[in-house]
């Protein structure tokens, strides 16, 4: 059984978190973006621990994962453990930082 990290982010505080770049130097290191229509809403990485994938995340983008973002619209980052051979598509586990 493979586990894949899927990081997802909203635009707390009325803004993009992420640059082109980052999202680019996180494709470079096995990150496989989730694109629709020229714009990036995630990536999945596959082979690591949910730790370990956020701290390449955090390397990546030079950015902690654990931001605080806006009161209304909460933390801008969010990392779910998928079972993609047990679960499909669907969030096993859902964990946020």
């Amino acid at each position: 059984m493979s586990e894949t990290i899927h990081y997802s982010h909203n635009n707390s505080g009325g803004r993009d978190w992420l640059t082109a770049d980052d999202w680019a130097a996180l494709a470079a290191r096995g990150w496989v973006l989730d694109t629709y229509e020229g714009r990036t809403y995630g990536a999945d990485r596959t082979g690591l621990s949910l730790d370990e994938a956020i701290r390449e995340w955090e390397v990546a983008t030079g950015q902690p994962s654990t931001a605080e973002g806006c009161p209304c619209c909460g933390p801008p980052h969010y990392f779910y453990r998928n079972d993609r051979a047990e679960m499909g598509l669907a969030a096993a586990e859902v964990e946020s930082h």
